[in-house]
């Protein structure tokens, strides 16, 4: 779900091409966002395919995470895979996290629906040129304060897997206790709803990006650069 948020977006994008399993599908839910609907930010890869559904931001923008994520998921569900993977717009991937999400939803397709989810590591803010994914995120990684800078996870989780058979299950049950209990229910609240399980995938990581890495915008015909929107005076190559 990306509402402007383009230098995360492409961190995410490079952490994705060093996966040791790439995604098949790579869904991109542009939230109002021009740039990334006229497709003017360098996510492609011919690796996997990619898709950008779009909606407009609501004149009240209250619960549009939750709209944006449901479109995303039905979008990547209408592919021939066999597990959807989640990730917020400012998560990379640790390289085995993919993978590793794979391996564990087979096994469970058969058996009760369950969400997969990763230990989620802070990062501090990025470099002039982003993040270096090519390298271990694991040495800019920060200790977390309070959750000064984490995504509500009531809200947005950082990432989480289930598999492609259970999602429609998972949907109706999350919309469901949204409507009747709680606005802010997540899919691991639906799934256990149902009587399935959450399980935390062993030795897998997600970095979550420093809110800094959110302000950045992608100017297509500007020489191409990120321009931070917070200060309206920095920029970087992208």
């Amino acid at each position: 779900m990306v509402h402007h948020e383009h230098e995360a977006l492409l961190g995410q994008v490079d952490g994705l091409s060093l996966s040791t399993w790439p995604p098949d599908v790579h869904v991109v839910a542009s939230v109002s966002d021009r740039e990334l609907t006229r497709n003017r930010l360098p996510i492609r890869s011919d690796r996997w395919e990619t898709r950008v559904p779009r909606m407009q931001m609501p004149r009240t923008p209250c619960g549009w995470q939750h709209r944006a994520m449901l479109m995303a998921m039905d979008e990547a569900a209408t592919a021939d895979v066999e597990v959807l993977i989640f990730l917020d717009v400012r998560s990379i991937p640790a390289t085995g996290l993919l993978e590793a999400y794979a391996e564990l939803a087979g096994p469970a397709v058969d058996g009760p629906p369950t969400v997969l989810e990763a230990e989620v590591l802070d990062l501090l803010p990025p470099g002039p040129l982003g993040y270096p994914v090519s390298r271990e995120l694991a040495a800019w990684t920060a200790t977390r304060q309070d959750g000064a800078h984490d995504p509500d996870p009531l809200v947005c989780p950082a990432s989480f897997a289930v598999a492609a058979r259970h999602w429609e299950q998972v949907r109706t049950a999350w919309t469901q206790l949204r409507r009747d209990r709680s606005a802010q229910a997540t899919p691991t609240d639906a799934v256990l709803a149902l009587g399935g399980l959450r399980v935390l995938a062993p030795r897998t990581r997600v970095y979550l990006q420093h809110h800094d890495a959110t302000t950045a915008r992608y100017m297509h015909g500007r020489g191409d650069q990120l321009v931070d929107a917070g200060t309206s005076t920095q920029s970087m190559p992208a």
